[in-house]
C-alpha cells in the first residue's frame, strides 16, 4: 500500500465524518457528500435483517432537516478504529465509528461499523458505497 494513497484515503474518510459535525454552531455542509462520493454513488443502512438502499440526494435531505431544524445539536461522529485494504485503485475500509450529540434535548450517543468501498479516480480517490450499521 502506497503512503500516499493511504494518506488520501484516510483524508477521503476524515472529510466523510467531518460532513456531520454540528458542534460550536456551525451548520453541517451535506453538499460534501458529493465531492466525496463518486457520482452514482450509494448508501445502505442495515438494521436487523432489513436494508435500506439510498442515493445521496435520498440519504441528504432529511438529515439536512434534522440539522436545519435545530433538533440535533452538538452532534459529531468519528472514527475509532479502521482497516484498509488497498489493491491497485480500489479499496475497502472497514471503520468503526461514535456518534454523540443532543437530539430534543436529551444526549444522543452511540457506536457501529461503516464498510466503505472506495475507488482511485481521475478526480482521486472517492467512496463508490457505505454500508453501516449502529450497534443496539
Amino acid at each position: 500500500m502506497k503512503n500516499s494513497d493511504l494518506t488520501a484515503i484516510n483524508t477521503l474518510i476524515d472529510n466523510f465524518f467531518k460532513v456531520f459535525d454540528n458542534r460550536t454552531k456551525k451548520q453541517p455542509n451535506l453538499a460534501v457528500l458529493d465531492e466525496v462520493f463518486i457520482t452514482g454513488g450509494m448508501i445502505y443502512k442495515r438494521e436487523g435483517c432489513d436494508v435500506e438502499a439510498m442515493d445521496l440526494s435520498t440519504f441528504r435531505t432529511p438529515r439536512e432537516a434534522l440539522f436545519a431544524s435545530g433538533s440535533l445539536r452538538d452532534f459529531y461522529e468519528w472514527e475509532t478504529s479502521e482497516q484498509t485494504t488497498l489493491n491497485n485503485g480500489l479499496a475497502t475500509r472497514v471503520s468503526t465509528y461514535q456518534k454523540k450529540g443532543l437530539l430534543h434535548g436529551e444526549v444522543y450517543q452511540g457506536q457501529g461499523t461503516k464498510h466503505f468501498q472506495i475507488i482511485k479516480t481521475q478526480d482521486g480517490w472517492k467512496i463508490t458505497s457505505m454500508v453501516w450499521e449502529d450497534l443496539p
